[in-house]
């Protein structure tokens, strides 16, 4: 599996980075099988495998001496020294030398190796990783060699032959009944089998989905009902892209890679984090309408999405949505700076930034600023809460002192007065008053200050409020 992954990871690489695919030039079905086998241009073997994963295949497998034949006399013509092309096929040897493997995965249970074959290097001394089928004056002319990274050999051009198979679409079901919600359970899928990187798979009926594990793949995912959960520790390796339609979150601490960006659609969100934790993917575009949601708690601590290419904000109409930590520690989420978001490239700005659902949203007022550009991050400034700065403006004065005395003095917003975020004005939120001002609590202090107390301290803040006008006057 590990030798499988690590063929499957270069190839994915070599999709990104192509900058062209071999062309289809025949197409055959095998009678024996019933896969389907596309000989393609000239190209060396990890173009020819690249462009094999495009098609959703490998380069063959072959498994047996009739496929091997069949192979040779369908995509060549010629025998001896008068044949027409070498193909490549899957066997390689990239991750461990000498041990060789099929890119597809399956188990090695046939060979055809040419006389002297596999060898460890070129006659030029080049690595010879890759495996072609056609020796040039051996019988049968379709026996096996190794060979380097090259689009032609002794005058004739490679050629890559790929193998497809059926992959079924999967949907997610999870009828067991048994609570079980992991990607990795076979029996939550129909048809009943784990995807694989051919298969296209839906999410479509309000299930929250736990992928926890290392190595899960998929050639396309759909979030059209539900929830995807990529857990820290899991990973998901998707050949063409992700979905998240309305109503619809991808979430967690995990790591995507995608070969197409992750579109997230007019309702969908995007929500990196296991509590706070950072999610990994390769690209994203947010369509008009969509939101990134993020959770901050103390200063530089929140959710992070990291991308290894393009944050798209290029569409208008998306949402940068921001929520406290619930429970987290009041006395420190104000102020600081956070860096939501890291990226290779980026398009466009969030139209909305703020909001979240109540009762733990940041508001406009607790944002400073937002920068895009710096450190290729998206780096969002929250306002420091200085001493009794009640109306967060960077400075204590008497608009602060208003906002105090409609607290403890009669009807206004209350909510102003809650510096503690526990959804009341009570005790807590004097205490962190006095800690501002310096004020003494008397013993036996109840939730709101008793009278006389409730002099001393708009005495206290109308004093304040005074010096800091007449400061502003001068």
């Amino acid at each position: 599996m590990r030798k499988r992954i690590a063929v499957l990871m270069g190839v994915v690489s070599a999709i990104c980075c192509a900058s062209a695919y071999s062309d289809v030039v025949q197409t055959e079905v095998n009678p024996s099988n019933g896969h389907t086998y596309h000989m393609l241009s000239a190209s060396n073997w990890p173009d020819a495998e690249a462009e094999a994963i495009r098609l959703r295949g490998h380069l063959a497998t072959i498994n047996n001496a009739d496929e091997d034949l069949w192979v040779w006399e369908t995509f060549n013509n010629g025998t001896g020294w008068d044949i027409e092309r070498l193909l490549w096929i899957g066997l390689n040897d990239m991750a461990e030398e000498g041990v060789y493997v099929w890119s597809s995965g399956e188990p090695v249970t046939y060979t055809n190796w040419a006389p002297n074959q596999p060898s460890d290097t070129g006659l030029d001394g080049r690595q010879t990783d890759w495996v072609q089928q056609g020796y040039i004056g051996y019988d049968p002319e379709y026996a096996w060699n190794n060979l380097f990274d090259t689009p032609e050999w002794t005058g004739m051009p490679l050629q890559g032959v790929v193998e497809v198979s059926v992959s079924p679409p999967l949907t997610w079901d999870n009828k067991n009944g048994d609570g079980d919600s992991n990607w990795g359970t076979a029996a939550n899928w129909v048809p009943n089998q784990l995807p694989d990187e051919f298969n296209e798979t839906t999410i479509a009926n309000g299930d929250t989905v736990l992928l926890d594990s290392a190595a899960q793949q998929a050639w396309s995912v759909s979030l059209e009902n539900g929830t995807l959960h990529i857990a820290a520790g899991g990973e998901l390796s998707v050949t063409d892209g992700i979905i998240v339609a309305a109503d619809c979150t991808l979430t967690g601490g995990g790591v995507v890679t995608t070969s197409a960006p992750i579109v997230v659609e007019w309702g969908g969100t995007i929500a990196p984090g296991d509590g706070v934790g950072t999610l990994s993917v390769s690209s994203i575009a947010l369509q008009s309408g969509s939101a990134l949601s993020v959770e901050l708690g103390g200063p530089g601590l929140g959710d992070r999405l990291d991308l290894a290419g393009e944050l798209n904000l290029a569409a208008r109409g998306d949402t940068l949505s921001l929520t406290w930590i619930p429970g987290g520690d009041s006395s420190s989420k104000f102020g600081g700076d956070y860096a939501v978001v890291s990226y290779e490239s980026s398009s466009g700005t969030f139209e909305t930034v703020g909001g979240g659902s109540e009762p733990y949203s940041i508001g406009e007022a607790y944002i400073a600023g937002i920068d895009y550009e710096t450190d290729n991050q998206v780096t969002l400034s929250l306002h420091t809460l200085l001493d009794a700065d009640a109306d967060l403006d960077g400075d204590v004065d008497f608009g602060d002192y208003m906002i105090l005395e409609a607290w403890f003095g009669g009807p206004g917003d209350w909510s102003k007065g809650d510096f503690d975020f526990d959804g009341d004005i009570d005790f807590g939120d004097y205490m962190i008053l006095e800690a501002a001002f310096g004020d003494s609590v008397p013993a036996g202090a109840v939730a709101v200050p008793e009278p006389g107390t409730l002099v001393m301290l708009l005495g206290v803040l109308a004093g304040l409020g005074v010096c800091a006008w007449r400061r502003r006057r001068r």
